[in-house]
């Protein structure tokens, strides 16, 4: 059991939003990717820009990372992404973790 609130009584959670330094994949330009680590209120370990709130997406654009909703064929939907400033390439969810997240931690 965590750690609660005095006010309200609830669990505290925590997030940490980091932002990498990283490389596009396809064209190889300087990029900024975002992820969310954590215990926080969607059980989530680790998430990617389409699982951020709106204080973490804010946070994050505003400090130079790309967000946009792009369609995934791997996942046959559209759900906002980490994108390359000049070729518009995106990093899904799976790759986010696997090449980006990991290797940084």
């Amino acid at each position: 059991m965590g750690e609660k609130c005095d006010k309200c009584n609830k669990e505290l959670t925590y997030a940490i939003l980091t932002i990498i330094d990283g490389y596009c994949w396809k064209c190889h330009s300087k990029m900024k990717v975002a992820v969310v680590r954590g215990e926080v209120d969607r059980n989530r370990s680790t998430a990617g820009p389409d699982e951020f709130s709106k204080l973490e997406l804010e946070i994050a654009q505003s400090n130079g990372v790309i967000i946009k909703e792009q369609y995934s064929k791997t996942m046959d939907e559209s759900y906002l992404v980490n994108c390359c400033a000049k070729c518009n390439s995106f990093i899904g969810n799976f790759f986010l973790h696997a090449d980006y997240m990991f290797p940084a931690s």
